[in-house]
């Protein structure tokens, strides 16, 4: 009886583990299926005229699964007729294997939702062309978060063979394209995605305002020394600590670019300690 209830638990808690495991490997969100009519219309005038694996597409239709889900219809020219979910078409884009015709591309910003938008590349290579400065703005989950800097440009390309980041991708399973080389040594690669985004925000300037200042040298550490620990008030434990870093050159300094955060954990009465 024991060595039944025994093998019984053991079953149980390999079952769940495997259910967990399944669970930890599929992806964190799902891309609709499908999307509204109003979308899917619009969609369906992009994708007409386009190549899909190297087949030019006839014509795009709107079909639906019920009142709000909608998907396409493609007719190829070889005279096949293909049901195209929106998830599909989002990965399809991302592989190249879906191209838009007059040398734009299809991006979807958002990991969840069904907008889209179309990158018209001539018009991007244009703007980052003829840019003086690039404004990069910080991401979340950085020191600088939300914060803008304004940078001076170096050049532009497109990603080559022998790129560190050709044919990768970021976390969104999008490719990377293009690299922007700045005059203060760093690089920024872009998505197609990221490319239409820079775009909306005006992030390439040709002319920059007398008053906005350009980064565009850069500074090498020579030496970090370090500030030891010491009490500054050993009434209230407060205490000091550092690290001086020096470049070798002068920086101009602000909270601004040098923000900081303190977060005290023990809180003690100021008057009795």
């Amino acid at each position: 009886m024991w060595e039944r209830i025994l093998n019984k638990n053991i079953y149980l808690i390999a079952l769940t583990v495997f259910l967990l495991l399944t669970c930890l490997s599929l992806p964190a969100f799902a891309f609709p299926e499908y999307t509204s009519r109003q979308k899917a219309l619009k969609l369906a005038a992009v994708l007409d005229h386009g190549y899909f694996k190297s087949i030019k597409i006839s014509s795009v239709f709107v079909k639906n699964r019920g009142k709000d889900d909608y998907y396409l219809q493609a007719i190829l020219d070889d005279g096949s007729s293909r049901k195209w979910l929106i998830n599909r078409i989002r990965e399809w884009t991302q592989t190249d294997e879906l191209i838009l015709s007059k040398n734009r591309a299809l991006v979807f910003p958002s990991e969840q939702s069904t907008d889209f938008g179309v990158l018209e590349k001539n018009d991007f290579y244009r703007t980052v062309l003829n840019a003086t400065a690039f404004v990069k703005t910080f991401d979340k989950h950085d020191i600088l978060e939300g914060k803008s800097l304004v940078l001076g440009v170096l050049r532009f390309r497109i990603l080559q063979a022998e790129d560190s980041k050709f044919m990768s991708t970021n976390d969104l399973g999008e490719r990377y394209r293009y690299v922007l080389e700045l005059e203060n040594g760093t690089r920024e690669f872009f998505t197609y995605s990221d490319a239409f985004a820079l775009l909306q925000r005006s992030a390439f300037l040709e002319e920059v305002p007398e008053n906005v200042n350009v980064l565009r040298k850069t500074f090498k550490v020579l030496e970090l020394k370090k500030i030891p620990l010491q009490i500054e008030d050993e009434l209230r434990e407060i205490w000091r600590f550092g690290i001086e870093v020096v470049f070798d050159g002068p920086i101009e300094t602000s909270p601004d670019r040098f923000p900081y955060q303190v977060v005290e954990l023990k809180l003690k009465d100021p008057k009795t300690g």
